[in-house]
């Protein structure tokens, strides 16, 4: 390995990988000169705005930095790239493209289209607010590092309401999705693909990949055959949550609200309710802040969907 004087690298994009507004571009600088490094100028292209970045500092060899260069949004069609500019003895290690990607635009109804490979035990997706909050998941679809055949896997998760969500497909063994596909897009009120939230990446190891979902449409879930327009509101809710749907013929209907350890919190049996529009208030002032999973019964089955509690 030939050794130069002046020779600093980009090593590691640290910043957050998805995100629907402006995100800290965080890198790993490294000295792999001979030479103190004390100056450099980094930009970073393909972002809104454009960053320009002057960092000083006492760096000497095989010791790094953690360099925030700023906010800035990725923008859609290119990609972004973070470049040393400060001329160096080897600028062939000046440049690294982070996996930094804008939110695609989205409902509240995310849907995963997904083929694995033989090990279809060791997936699972997720939804999470931007505090971390887990509020929708599903998966695994058979046992864990066991051997099988592929398995195609269509299934359909709600976020609570409006904002932007991190979606994650992660791989409990580590190894990535080894053949096979994996998407993400949201569905719109006609049933219709929108943009692509999560395009995975095949034979690339890794524990999670994600995307982000700029959710600016509530729709309503409708998997109940004898339910339709099923929606909560307001979701996230503080003293009252309000259950409106419309039921398509007579029959009984209750809820369950769970937390997400699976205990249940609240509960009510509607008794037999006639066909149209019904509207239940719930009294939400005992429940504890956090996410919650409202299940909503019928006599043929039930339907679940998000909800929180400020």
């Amino acid at each position: 390995c030939e050794l130069y004087d002046n020779d600093v690298t980009i090593t590691n994009y640290l910043g957050q990988g998805a995100t629907c507004d402006a995100a800290d571009v965080i890198v790993e600088i490294l000295n792999l000169g001979t030479e103190m490094a004390t100056a450099l100028n980094i930009t970073v292209t393909g972002v809104d705005p454009e960053l320009n970045y002057d960092w000083m500092g006492s760096l000497a060899q095989l010791e790094s930095a953690e360099v925030n260069l700023g906010a800035a949004s990725p923008v859609e069609g290119e990609t972004p790239v973070i470049t040393i500019t400060t001329a160096d003895d080897n600028e062939t290690n000046n440049a690294l493209s982070p996996s930094l990607a804008g939110g695609a635009p989205s409902t509240t109804q995310i849907h995963f289209s997904i083929m694995t490979d033989g090990f279809p035990g060791d997936y699972t997706v997720h939804i999470s607010d931007l505090d971390g909050n887990e509020v929708a998941t599903d998966g695994p679809w058979a046992d864990f590092d066991v051997p099988l055949d592929p398995m195609e896997i269509e299934t359909d998760l709600w976020v609570p309401s409006t904002g932007c969500y991190i979606v994650e497909l992660r791989d409990a063994y580590g190894d990535g999705l080894l053949e096979g596909s994996a998407i993400a897009y949201g569905v719109d009120s006609d049933g219709n693909a929108m943009g692509t939230i999560l395009d995975v990446t095949v034979g690339v190891a890794f524990d999670a990949q994600n995307g982000a979902a700029d959710v600016q449409e509530v729709v309503s879930v409708d998997e109940l055959g004898d339910v339709a327009d099923l929606i909560v509101f307001p979701n996230p809710a503080t003293d009252v949550m309000n259950i409106q749907f419309t039921t398509n013929s007579s029959d009984q209907f209750g809820f369950v609200l769970y937390n997400l350890v699976g205990e249940k919190v609240m509960s009510e049996n509607w008794g037999t309710l006639p066909t149209g529009q019904q509207t239940y208030t719930l009294n939400m002032n005992s429940i504890a802040t956090g996410m919650y999973m409202l299940e909503l019964t019928s006599s043929i089955g039930s339907t679940t969907l998000p909800v929180q509690v400020r």
